[in-house]
């Protein structure tokens, strides 16, 4: 494998896939695809406490998946790059066809 390869590789672990590591963050990102919200407002979308929240939203500024802005003397988060979604989305798809082929397999060794 080539060195910058395997430089942008690891960067993209250490950014990117780390970030997105806890499916809480990947609820919250999903989230936020479809407008602004503060904390408190993700808190209650997706049934999490507000702490928890805060946290994953910090891990997540800090890797740049996440931009906040200041909205009415709360903070407001956004997505930092829709391709994020893009790519969540995809992997979604990934997922559903595996999950097909594991089930259609499963079913031909029982003999359905």
């Amino acid at each position: 494998m080539h060195e910058a390869l395997e430089v942008e590789l690891l960067h993209l672990h250490e950014e990117v896939l780390t970030g997105l590591a806890d499916p809480r963050r990947v609820r919250i990102l999903v989230a936020l695809g479809s407008r602004p919200m503060s904390a408190h407002e993700l808190a209650l979308e997706l049934g999490l406490d507000a702490p928890s929240v805060a946290q994953h939203v910090k891990v997540m500024r800090e890797r740049g998946l996440v931009l906040a802005s200041a909205f009415r003397g709360e903070t407001r988060y956004e997505v930092s790059d829709e391709r994020l979604l893009e790519a969540i989305d995809l992997l979604r798809g990934v997922l559903r066809d595996w999950t097909y082929r594991r089930t259609e397999k499963a079913l031909a060794l029982v003999g359905h």
